[in-house]
C-alpha cells in the first residue's frame, strides 16, 4: 500500500501476548484472559492471536497529515 508517495511492503503478522490481559497500573492479570481470548477465537494465525501486521517502507520518505492512502 502507499501513503502519499511512500510505498510499504508487508513484513510479518503481529501476534499478541498475555500483556493484553494484565492491568498496566496494578500488574494484576484479568480473569477470563480477555481480550486475548476473543482475539485467539477470531484471529488465530500460526498458533497466536493475530492483532495486525508490520509493514516496512520501500524507501525513506515523508508522511503528512492529509496524505492519500492507497491500498490497491
Amino acid at each position: 500500500f502507499e501513503v502519499g508517495t511512500v510505498r510499504f511492503d508487508f513484513a510479518k503478522r503481529c501476534g499478541r501476548c498475555l500483556v493484553t490481559t494484565t492491568d498496566q497500573k496494578t500488574g494484576i492479570r484479568h480473569s477470563g484472559e480477555e481480550p486475548l481470548r476473543t482475539l485467539v477465537r477470531d484471529r488465530l494465525f500460526d498458533k497466536s492471536a493475530c492483532f495486525g501486521s508490520y509493514y516496512l517502507p520501500q524507501a525513506v520518505g515523508e508522511l503528512a497529515v492529509g496524505d492519500t492512502i492507497c491500498t490497491g
